[in-house]
């Protein structure tokens, strides 16, 4: 099947062939596809192609309506998933009406996590199926090191800035505290023996691999392809339940985010107690095919056909 990533805005490093960020772009590699600026594609062109994917965002709200204004009666089908957390739904989308409007025309609608698709549903007033975005599983597992550091890995967001309680749990393991992921500029050093906003890919995933534990604290709703990366890397994440990926393959060390002192044990468990350690990774390493490229494909196509 032709399959077309349709945006206004290209993330040109993702656009490759080899080991990248897991997510959206994913789906990319999964269908051999294209992914196109909204404004260099003919319109006469959009038939080309199987499926249409649309992830929507601020900037590619009018891209559904102009799409769909074309594609009256095509058998290409068109699909779309909501971008970021709920959360932050009020300031990306201020024209309500147009962006509940904008839920009813895909083919298929669909949500990257469990609470995302309750709002969708209610908002919709339709079907939204669970799809998340796929997890390249098998090129991340080749990656795994048996030697590891004492290091614990907390993963740093610029959408939920959480820098001080990841670092009150990570004490508690007595390892070495290592902040890195997605944000502006170099992060606050003062509670971190090394810390960084973005990285590129590989540099994030070798530390990470090299790390014994990783540590998540979100308190907003989160597909979370963190929780992926580790569960391929066989690195135990200790996270709040709102990580979907982390309650689905870490389920033994996921927790309520008031649940502090819950986390903290829980760190020290795993370096002590290698049994424990073990039946983590072990578990998250098999769950993590549930969402790998077969996996996630057979999902999408049942949910098309």
């Amino acid at each position: 099947m032709r399959y077309l990533l349709l945006t206004n805005h290209i993330w040109r490093e993702l656009v490759t062939d080899e080991l990248t960020k897991q997510g959206l772009y994913q789906w990319r590699q999964i269908f051999k596809g294209d992914v196109r600026l909204f404004e260099e594609t003919p319109p006469e062109e959009y038939e080309n192609y199987d499926i249409i994917h649309i992830n929507l965002c601020t900037n590619d709200l009018p891209i559904i309506f102009h799409v769909k204004s074309i594609l009256k009666n095509s058998s290409t089908k068109v699909i779309m998933n909501v971008d970021y957390a709920v959360e932050m739904w009020d300031r990306m989308f201020p024209d309500k009406r147009k962006f509940i409007q904008a839920l009813s025309l895909p083919d298929l609608l669909f949500a990257v996590e469990p609470f995302q698709q309750k709002i969708l549903t209610i908002l919709s007033k339709r079907d939204v199926p669970l799809i998340p975005h796929p997890v390249d599983t098998k090129r991340l597992k080749q990656r795994v090191k048996k030697e590891r550091g004492d290091i614990a890995f907390c993963l740093y967001h610029r959408y939920d800035t959480q820098q001080l309680i990841p670092s009150i749990i990570a004490q508690y393991s007595g390892l070495e505290p290592v902040m890195l992921g997605i944000g502006e500029g170099p992060l606050p050093r003062q509670i971190y023996v090394l810390s960084g906003g973005t990285v590129p890919y590989y540099s994030f995933l070798n530390i990470l691999r090299m790390s014994r534990i990783a540590i998540e604290y979100y308190t907003i709703h989160s597909h979370c392809r963190f929780a992926g990366e580790c569960a391929c890397l066989r690195v135990p994440l200790v996270a709040t339940s709102y990580s979907f990926f982390a309650r689905e393959m870490f389920p033994f060390t996921t927790f309520h985010p008031d649940e502090i002192e819950k986390m903290m044990l829980t760190v020290k468990q795993l370096v002590e107690n290698d049994a424990f350690y073990d039946r983590v990774v072990e578990y998250a390493w098999d769950k993590i095919e549930d969402y790998g490229w077969k996996a996630s494909k057979e999902r999408l196509l049942r949910h098309i056909e």
